[in-house]
């Protein structure tokens, strides 16, 4: 090799999606790091990097994320993966949206937020008709002193609701002011 050729780091891959990645600056430097994993008992061949005990064996597959509701909301909502499980704020069983802990949400609006946004981000349903939103809401158990027909118009005085889509057929649609919403209260209860 020429001396223009810059040594900065040594990546192999040892199995079992295991990388092992090295600091180099010189030629000395690789022969060395190939000499220690020789030592352990990893033999590399010579045209792929790769452990020769491993060349019979498949490669190892990587697990797919982001292809779950769970994993779709927390991507949106910029959380880290699996905060909503962890935090007992929200879970999908069976494709549908279950808050844990109804109560522990500052308010009634922002538990409907929540729930509208788990369909939108989550399960990627562009919206709801009024009577899959009520089905989906009393099935939470949440404690509210008014009808349900209020809050979603109290939701949608507040632009937190699609006012045109709601008053041309009752579909309750995010605006993009109710997303940030139910994005802000996600971020504030998964710390």
């Amino acid at each position: 090799m020429s001396d223009a050729v810059k040594y900065r780091e040594l990546r192999i891959d040892i199995g079992n999606g295991v990388t092992l990645v090295v600091d180099v600056a010189t030629k000395a430097d690789v022969e060395a790091a190939l000499k220690e994993l020789a030592d352990f008992g990893v033999t590399l061949d010579k045209e792929g990097g790769k452990d020769v005990r491993d060349e019979d064996k498949p490669a190892p597959q990587a697990p797919v994320h982001g292809d779950t509701p769970d994993a779709r909301l927390e991507l949106r909502a910029d959380l880290l993966p699996g905060s909503l499980r962890k935090k007992n704020i929200l879970v999908f069983k069976d494709g549908i949206p279950q808050l844990l802990r109804p109560s522990s949400f500052p308010a009634v609006s922002d538990a409907a937020l929540i729930l509208i946004f788990s369909v939108e981000a989550g399960l990627k349903k562009p919206s709801l008709t009024f009577d899959e939103f009520r089905a989906l809401y009393d099935a939470q158990n949440i404690k509210s002193g008014s009808p349900m027909s209020m809050l979603l118009n109290n939701l949608k005085n507040s632009n937190y609701i699609d006012k045109v889509v709601y008053g041309r057929d009752r579909t309750v649609r995010l605006t993009g002011k109710g997303e940030k919403k139910a994005t802000e209260v996600l971020v504030q209860m998964s710390r």
